[in-house]
């Protein structure tokens, strides 16, 4: 009924990566060149470890998810995107999501 009368969008499975032997990284880029954003968006977009990509409302400029096997994957990835977008991002940070309790999206109009 909820999906019927739209109150419910969607929905989608919320896994445990650690019973994967996965872990999700967060990572949030700062940019000093707007104008090159998009070429930043695209690179990531081929890296098959991203899960998610936000419009961030906030301090960064965007952010994006990804599931690695581990922290030196994730180190491997970080340093390549910032080997070849370095005089784009200004600042980057991250964080490790242990459990996700509930997610929540906003659906676009």
């Amino acid at each position: 009924k909820l999906i019927k009368h739209k109150i419910l969008l969607g929905s989608r499975p919320m896994l445990d990566l650690s019973l994967l032997g996965y872990e999700w990284y967060k990572l949030n880029f700062y940019l000093r060149d707007l104008t090159r954003k998009d070429a930043l968006v695209h690179y990531v977009m081929q890296n098959p470890h991203l899960v998610h990509i936000y419009d961030a409302i906030g301090l960064s400029d965007f952010e994006i998810g990804l599931e690695v096997a581990g922290v030196h994957q994730f180190y491997a990835i970080l340093e390549d995107i910032r080997s070849k977008f370095s005089d784009t991002i200004k600042d980057y940070d991250y964080f490790i999501i242990f459990k996700e309790h509930k997610l929540l999206f906003v659906p676009e109009e």
